[in-house]
């Protein structure tokens, strides 16, 4: 049916989850190349950026052969910041691919992040690494990761931070929000660690307070409680 409208597509977007392991998405991108509408099409991803192969398919191989492709790319911090935050994921995988796009004179990469209870203790710093566009959300589902349920003391120091930084600057309204009624601080951490647990033994292994050491300080309290 895609073929068919393909003389009508302008955009095409493509999302899954992860777009660039979908082997059938690139065959329908060979259809499009085939009926030389391509040249005439911008395609779409949201994507983690991990993997850019799919069996014999490159996506860096069918880029040249679209008017424009955008890739907004799903990132949640720096370093190990998003790597625990989105476990199995490579930062600096993520780069290396972020930076092998951007080769391409028809490529536009924009960021995405999700703001959440520890994404926020970090995120300003993708603007140390990046001059791309960066959209941010703040989180719906579970209530229990909303960056409102910090510590105030924690709130209160990242507060001034993002005030003095422009396209991240209603994060502060989100920040200065009340806990959630019904939010669990001790289940939440019970849930990650042990998440963290599940992972001991893989090379994706990390430990909830060895990334963000911030917050030992607000588990100690709730476990004497």
């Amino acid at each position: 049916q895609i073929v068919e409208l393909a003389p009508y597509i302008f955009n095409l977007k493509v999302i899954g989850g992860e777009p660039l392991i979908m082997k059938k998405h690139y065959e329908l991108l060979d259809m499009l190349i085939e009926i030389d509408e391509a040249k005439n099409i911008q395609v779409k991803y949201q994507t983690n950026a991990t993997v850019t192969v799919a069996g014999k398919h490159r996506i860096f191989d069918y880029i040249p052969k679209f008017k424009r492709v955008i890739v907004v790319v799903s990132l949640d911090g720096v370093g190990k910041y998003n790597d625990y935050i989105r476990r199995r994921s490579d930062y600096a995988t993520i780069i290396k691919n972020i930076k092998a796009f951007s080769k391409f004179p028809n490529v536009i990469i924009d960021l995405n992040s999700v703001v959440t209870f520890f994404s926020v203790l970090h995120l300003y710093k993708i603007g140390d690494i990046s001059s791309y566009t960066h959209n941010w959300w703040p989180i719906d589902n579970p209530t229990q990761m909303k960056a409102n349920n910090l510590p105030q003391k924690i709130k209160d120091r990242l507060i001034p931070i993002y005030e003095k930084i422009p396209h991240l600057k209603e994060i502060v309204d989100l920040l200065k929000l009340p806990p959630q009624s019904d939010f669990n601080a001790k289940e939440l951490y019970k849930y990650c660690l042990d998440m963290d647990k599940s992972y001991e033994g893989t090379k994706w292994e990390m430990n909830l307070f060895d990334v963000f050491p911030e917050l030992k300080e607000h588990y100690a309290e709730i476990s004497n409680e």
